[in-house]
């Protein structure tokens, strides 16, 4: 990793650190969620339009002062030392670009004190990335939707995908360049231990004069086309709502958990299959961000069944912030 002086006054040992910015206007609160900041993040770029607004909306979150913004650039191995060393110089001077220009994002986002560090990598994309987060300690990846491969991607999976597939670091996929903070989340939850976890990051992603979050939860009735053949009306009707009350009560009890992240939230249960659920639900709260957690099913297991993540990422219309289970580690390759 190379620090940059990205300013006049910036000292060449310290990573390039962004001016103090005055204090914003707005009210004040003392819940616990307010002074939860986040302090180290990677953005990983490969100077496509949508890695640029993926490392803009990095510098636009509420961070902690004194964070860092990790940009990470990842090189393939080179046929010779020649050209790897040729390509590694051309890769810092865009770095050191981005990094000037996330500092002037994060000056007018508020983010007083923000450092970035760039480095350049050579691997596998997915793999260099995660390995650099944990190696970091970043609290959060946060990526562009497209690359430069849109059509290699929907064969092999492109860079965001195989990077929440792996990573063992809540990873937050840009789908546009940010217009603000985030004002508007909806949380998809289900009923399990990762959804915790999930709250918790959205309240820290948000804009911290945001109250108010909708919480979604999608379920399931078991055989619903046979048992509409088989019971009499008013008998089916009775079926569903019994599995419609079970959720809402489930969900009900879920966010009082939430209790101490000094939000309030506002909840919405919806029959049927989580993936369009989710969608629709955004599409009809007008969501600037989906949160939701996945699960740590890997090989033909998670392959049979899909993921309610990847297929929410591949057709959300905002931006979606995935969480893994705290449990969750993955080998990389």
């Amino acid at each position: 990793m190379r620090r940059i002086k990205a300013t006049p006054t910036t000292p060449p040992s310290s990573p390039a650190q962004a001016e103090p910015a005055p204090q914003r206007d707005g009210r004040t609160t003392s819940t616990p969620r307010r002074e939860a900041r986040l302090g180290h993040v990677l953005a990983a770029t490969d100077f496509s339009p949508g890695a640029l607004a993926a490392i803009e909306r990095a510098a636009r979150l509420p961070l902690a002062a004194g964070s860092t913004l990790h940009l990470v650039h990842v090189l393939p191995a080179p046929a010779s030392p020649a050209e790897g060393e040729s390509a590694e110089q051309a890769a810092r001077r865009s770095l050191d670009e981005i990094a000037a220009r996330a500092l002037d994002v994060a000056r007018g986002a508020g983010n007083a004190g923000l450092q970035v560090a760039p480095s350049v990598l050579v691997g596998r994309e997915f793999v260099e990335i995660i390995r650099h987060a944990r190696s970091r300690g970043a609290e959060l990846i946060v990526l562009g939707r497209h690359g430069e491969r849109p059509i290699l991607d929907l064969l092999l999976g492109s860079t965001a995908e195989l990077t929440v597939r792996h990573a063992d670091t809540p990873v937050l996929v840009v789908q546009r360049p940010p217009a603000g903070a985030y004002r508007r989340p909806l949380l998809a939850v289900e009923l399990s231990d990762v959804a915790l976890r999930s709250a918790a990051l959205a309240t820290k992603v948000i804009d911290p004069e945001v109250s108010r979050i909708r919480a979604i939860h999608a379920y399931h009735v078991p055989f619903e086309d046979r048992m509409a053949l088989a019971l009499p009306s008013m008998e089916f009707a009775a079926y569903k709502a019994r599995y419609h009350d079970d959720a809402r009560a489930g969900l009900g009890r879920l966010l009082d958990s939430f209790d101490g992240l000094g939000v309030t939230w506002e909840s919405s249960v919806r029959r049927g299959d989580a993936r369009r659920a989710i969608v629709r639900e955004a599409a009809r709260w007008k969501a600037d961000l989906i949160v939701m957690g996945t699960h740590g099913r890997t090989g033909i297991s998670r392959a049979l069944l899909g993921s309610v993540a990847e297929s929410v990422m591949r057709s959300a219309p905002c931006d979606v912030l995935i969480a893994r289970p705290s449990t969750f580690v993955l080998e990389l390759p």
